[in-house]
């Protein structure tokens, strides 16, 4: 057998192994997420699982959903946690040494951490990028499937380094044709994908390197659009590439695989893995993680059988089912103004009769809206209502549930920036390899390290709304113990001396987020202050001067007087 069949093989392994998933990712996709992509289905007659490989069908699963409150929650959701971690209005990653014993970076070296992370932002938000677009597929997919996937690749458009050119592109892995294996660790280190691609893209993308079949279709007008399956595999190099490969020594091996004709079409590596993985509670054992739309998926259920149910008896209520007397064989006409001729008896009473079942319509609706109100609490929706549920909550109570916020998601949080980080040091080492940071050809460039940076690892330092929730009390903390020190200053001044206000300037700066060139340089602070003591002392000496001279001239009638006075007293010769 060869790579590629080997890869078939091991492709066919990993769909097994994560077949235990697929029924309730299914779920979940049926009720909360329409336009995603389905999942295996599980086939009696082959007894095996079978990929559905046309795109989600939404309107086919409306059919199901009979409240969408599962739906809007899981945006709910998905953009809350978004604005937790990830905001688009902030910077919410920083930059420093990966090592937690260097020292604290000088004002130098904070500045160019930081000119480096603004490079960042604006190459990762520029539009054509797709981070925005990947990203917040992800944590949707995140949030409900437990496990999702961003394709991070780097442009090769331009090999220099350029600050207009966008170093990478992002694209949103679908669950659906992710087939992860995880390292000893937990780490996930092999993403085997199974997708379609239509044989006018594979033909441009792998050239004459596709089968006879996929070149034939691809030249056909009107095939062009059909689709064919490729599996792109990238998993930790056992051994060092062929000649032809130009990441033989890469640390990852990529592979293109053409199913049916099984041969190889593509061959390559990656020096860092491409595949960004969030998981919102990854599983012991496992690439994969649990979500909690996952664990609510039974009140999901419950909820569409309860709108079911009451959609029937809302419709009774309105248009019930009708009785007749033996004999009635016309049909009634039951809209507004007609005429049923026959329909009354010789006593004046009504052949037709509604039945009406339903007596108690608002029972149900209640019943309804407790399941609701249980599935928000799972999603955690009633974490993010307290300004809308009580405006007049004070702003000790609004800390309580911000540190309720910071205490619920730092878990989640946590487990997502994980994989932020490995995109953040691989878009480091994109730049790296473009030159970014100076190269034998170009040493000088506009993001060259000073020279005590030269050499240094440096990474991710995150900044987020969710990481100032966790620091909140550090503040609090800081303004209780200035208030304390300012208490006993009023009988005891010398403990003013034990604070040090530089600090708290330099730790609230961090905590909140605030760019760190609104602050002045500690050298640029040494100038002024010992400019404003050299005033200070020139003053003293201006006030000295002229109090003296004040004194002198103030003094000067009272010599004179006491001069007068002892010539007057002095005897006459």
């Amino acid at each position: 057998m060869g790579i590629a069949d080997d890869l078939i093989a091991e492709q066919a392994e990993l769909a097994s192994a994560r077949a235990y998933w697929e029924p309730t990712w299914q779920e979940v996709v049926e009720y909360g997420l329409p336009f995603f992509q389905n999942f295996s289905i599980y086939n009696d007659q082959t007894r095996g699982y079978v990929r559905t490989m046309e795109p989600a069908q939404s309107r086919e699963r409306g059919r199901k959903i009979y409240d969408s409150s599962s739906v809007v929650l899981i945006d709910q959701l998905s953009a809350a946690i978004e604005s937790l971690v990830t905001p688009q209005a902030e910077k919410w990653h920083n930059l420093g040494p990966m090592d937690p014993f260097a020292p604290d970076p000088n004002d130098e070296e904070e500045e160019w951490y930081e000119a480096v992370r603004d490079y960042q932002f604006q190459a990762r938000y520029n539009p054509a990028s797709g981070f925005v677009t990947a990203h917040q597929k992800s944590i949707k997919g995140c949030v409900a499937l437990g496990t999702a996937v961003i394709f991070v690749e780097e442009f090769f458009g331009d090999r220099r380094f350029t600050a207009r050119q966008i170093p990478a592109r992002y694209q949103h892995m679908p669950l659906s044709e992710s087939y992860l294996a995880a390292d000893q660790y937990g780490e996930v280190d092999t993403n085997i994908r199974r997708y379609m691609m239509t044989a006018r893209n594979a033909a441009t993308r792998f050239g004459d390197k596709v089968s006879d079949k996929i070149m034939a279709a691809a030249n056909d007008d009107k095939r062009k659009h059909e689709k064919f399956e490729i599996i792109h595999a990238v998993r930790p190099r056992d051994e060092r590439g062929g000649i032809r490969n130009s990441n033989r020594d890469s640390q990852w091996a990529s592979y293109y695989v053409e199913c049916e004709s099984r041969h190889m079409i593509g061959e390559g590596g990656f020096h860092e893995f491409p595949f960004i993985v969030y998981h919102w509670a990854q599983t012991e054992g496992s690439a994969y993680g649990e979500s909690p739309v996952m664990r609510a998926i039974a009140d999901i259920k419950t909820l569409q059988a309860q709108a079911k149910t009451g959609l029937q008896a809302a419709q009774q209520m309105i248009k019930p089912p009708t009785a007749t007397m033996d004999g009635v064989t016309n049909r009634p006409n039951l809209n507004a103004g007609a005429n049923n001729p026959g329909m009354i008896d010789e006593s004046g009473r009504l052949r037709i009769q509604p039945i009406i079942t339903a007596r108690n319509f608002t029972f149900a609706e209640a019943v309804q809206e407790a399941t609701r109100r249980n599935l928000r609490e799972s999603l955690y929706i009633n974490l993010f209502q307290v300004l809308s549920d009580d405006p007049n909550k004070t702003a000790t109570e609004a800390l309580i549930r911000d540190r309720e916020k910071s205490e619920i998601f730092s878990p989640a949080g946590a487990r997502i920036q994980h994989g932020l980080s490995r995109m953040v040091e691989r878009e480091i080492a994109i730049y790296e390899r473009k030159g970014a940071f100076g190269s034998e050809e170009a040493p000088d460039t506009a993001l060259s390290p000073p020279e005590s940076l030269q050499g240094t690892e440096f990474g991710p330092v995150f900044s987020s709304p969710l990481d100032r929730l966790r620091r909140a009390n550090e503040l609090l903390g800081i303004e209780r113990t200035v208030q304390t020190a300012g208490a006993v200053a009023q009988f005891m001044p010398e403990v003013l001396d034990r604070i040090d206000g530089d600090e708290i300037v330099e730790i609230t700066q961090e905590i909140t987020g605030a760019p760190r060139k609104m602050l002045k340089t500690r050298a640029e602070v040494e100038e002024v202050r010992a400019q404003r003591e050299q005033q200070q002392q020139v003053q003293q000496l201006l006030v000295a001067s002229e109090s003296a001279a004040r004194a002198a001239k103030d003094a000067t009638p009272a010599l004179q007087a006491l001069n007068e006075a002892q010539q007057a007293a002095e005897p006459a010769e």
